[in-house]
């Protein structure tokens, strides 16, 4: 943490008595500006991105859909980030086949 000295200290010891649900925090060198900025031009990416990526989606048709495992009803989720996929189907048991013989020695 900042070294800080004995009245900032003391002031942010009062402000954590008037408002016990949280400490208080002195504000931090990085929120400035320029990171609000580039925090918005990160959004901004993000959300021609998410556009692209919905437009290419939708631009398939359903047998291709079909084939990454995805339906039209699919979309909106995998583009948000909150698509689960369905857990597969358990495997069939294989019924084994008893094989009987007389001599259980392998042929040299």
């Amino acid at each position: 943490m900042n070294k800080m000295n004995t009245a900032e200290r003391a002031e942010l010891d009062v402000v954590s008595y008037l408002h016990p649900c949280e400490p208080a925090q002195p504000t931090r060198p990085g929120n400035t500006f320029g990171t609000w900025v580039k925090n918005l031009f990160s959004t901004l990416k993000r959300a021609a991105q998410m556009r692209a990526d919905r437009a290419r989606l939708m631009a398939m048709d359903d047998r291709q859909l079909e084939d990454i495992g995805l339906t039209r009803a699919d979309i909106e989720e995998v583009i948000n980030g909150t698509y689960k996929r369905p857990a597969a189907p358990a495997p069939a048991p294989v019924a084994a086949k008893a094989v009987e013989t007389e001599d259980h020695r392998l042929a040299a």
